[in-house]
C-alpha cells in the first residue's frame, strides 16, 4: 500500500514538473500549464498524505 501512495505522489511531481514547462520543448499553454500544475499538486499532497497516514496507521 505504501508503494502505491508513493507511484501516486511521483506522478503527481511529474505533472507538476510538465505543467511547469519541464521538458524543453514543451509548447503547453499557460491555462493548460496551470491545470496541470494544480492536479499534479493534488495529486502529489494525497499521496502523500496517504503514504504518512498508512504509516502512521501500523
Amino acid at each position: 500500500m505504501k508503494l502505491i501512495a508513493l507511484i501516486i505522489a511521483g506522478l503527481g511531481g511529474m505533472l507538476v514538473w510538465y505543467g511547469g514547462g519541464g521538458f524543453e520543448n514543451t509548447q503547453v499553454p499557460h491555462s493548460i500549464g496551470i491545470q496541470y500544475m494544480t492536479l499534479g499538486g493534488g495529486f502529489l499532497f494525497g499521496g502523500l498524505f496517504l503514504y504518512a497516514y498508512i504509516d502512521k496507521k501500523k
